[in-house]
C-alpha cells in the first residue's frame, strides 16, 4: 500500500464509491490496459503491463473493506488528481449508463469522474520517480531486473491465480533438474553402494521432488530436451555425420525451448545445464 499514490485516481473513481462501481471500473481498465492487447509490440507490451500492475494494485487495497480504511487514513493529496486534469469535452458531456459512462469512464455515485489515459502514465512516473529517489543496492537492482524480466515473458500475469504456482514451480525445477543430473550420471553412487534398490528409491524420491512442478515440467521437458542432449553431447555423432552447423541447431534449440515454455526455459532449464556444468568442475571434476 502505498499511500503517495491517490488509488481512486488510478481507478477512476471517487473516494466515496461503492465497492460495486470499483468492481466495474477496475474490470473495465483492465479489458482496457491489458497487456494481451499490444499484441506483438513489446514496448507497446511492456507499458500496458505498468498500467496494469497499477490497476491490480489500486483495485488490490481498495477492495477490501480493511485494507480501504488503513489507506483512507494514510492518503494524503496526491500531486495530481482527477479534478486537476482537463477533461476532454466529449467525456464531460458523457451520460452514465450502468455505472459506467458512455465514453468508456467508470462513474461513482451518479457522477463521473473523466480522467485521460495520461493521468495513468503520469501517476506511474511519480511511482517509479519515488522508487528511484530511494539507494538500491546491487543485489535488488539486479532481482528487480529478473522479476521484470520474468513478467515480461509470456505466460501467466502475477494477478492471475495461477501465476503463484508458476513462479514456484520454475524456481524449483532448476534443483530437481541438477539432481536427476546428478543421478543418471552416477555422481550420487557413492550414496547408492551397497543399498538393493537405492536407485529405484533414489528416482521414486526425485519423483516426489518434482510433484511441485508437474504444471510446468511437461512444458518444460519438451522446450528444454533438444538443448539438453546437444549440451551433453548426445547428438555430436549425429550433427558430424549429416554435416549440420552446430550454430543452427543450438539456434532451434533455443527458439523452441522460448515457443514452448519461455519462463521456465530461460529461468529453470538454462540455469539447471549452468548450474551441472558450474559443479561438474567445481565437485566432480574428477
Amino acid at each position: 500500500m502505498s499511500p503517495t499514490l491517490d488509488y481512486y485516481a488510478v481507478l477512476q473513481v471517487q473516494p466515496d464509491a461503492e465497492d460495486e462501481v470499483i468492481q466495474a471500473a477496475y474490470r473495465q481498465l483492465m479489458r482496457k490496459y491489458h497487456p494481451d492487447r499490444a499484441g506483438t509490440d513489446a514496448r507497446k507490451a511492456a507499458e500496458l503491463h505498468e498500467r496494469a500492475k497499477l490497476i491490480n494494485e489500486a483495485h488490490a487495497v481498495l477492495s477490501d473493506p480493511l485494507s480501504r480504511r488503513q489507506y483512507d487514513t494514510l492518503r494524503r493529496p496526491a500531486p495530481m488528481s482527477p479534478s486537476s486534469v482537463a477533461a476532454p469535452a466529449t467525456a464531460q458531456t458523457a451520460r452514465v449508463s450502468g455505472g459506467v459512462s458512455e465514453a468508456g469512464t467508470p462513474a461513482a455515485s451518479g457522477r463521473t469522474t473523466p480522467v485521460p489515459d495520461e493521468l495513468l502514465g503520469a501517476l506511474i512516473a511519480q511511482r517509479w520517480s519515488d522508487q528511484d529517489a530511494t539507494p538500491a543496492s546491487v543485489p535488488r537492482m539486479f532481482v528487480a531486473t529478473l522479476a521484470g524480466i520474468y513478467t515480461l515473458l509470456p505466460g501467466a500475469y502475477e494477478w492471475d491465480s495461477a501465476s503463484g504456482a508458476e513462479f514456484v514451480a520454475v524456481c524449483w525445477l532448476p534443483v530437481v533438474g541438477t539432481l536427476a543430473w546428478a543421478l543418471a550420471s552416477g555422481r550420487l553412487n557413492w550414496l547408492l553402494v551397497g543399498r538393493p534398490n537405492a536407485a529405484v528409491v533414489g528416482w521414486a524420491i526425485l519423483a516426489l521432488l518434482a510433484l511441485p512442478a508437474w504444471r510446468v515440467l511437461p512444458r518444460a521437458v519438451l522446450g528444454g530436451a533438444l538443448t539438453v542432449m546437444l549440451a551433453s553431447g548426445f547428438l555430436d555423432n549425429v550433427l558430424r555425420a549429416t554435416q549440420t552447423p552446430i550454430w543452427a541447431v543450438w539456434m532451434a534449440a533455443g527458439l523452441l525451448g522460448l515457443v514452448i515454455a519461455p519462463r521456465a526455459y530461460v529461468f529453470a532449464v538454462l540455469p539447471t545445464l549452468g548450474g551441472c556444468w558450474l559443479l561438474s568442475r567445481l565437485l566432480w571434476s574428477q
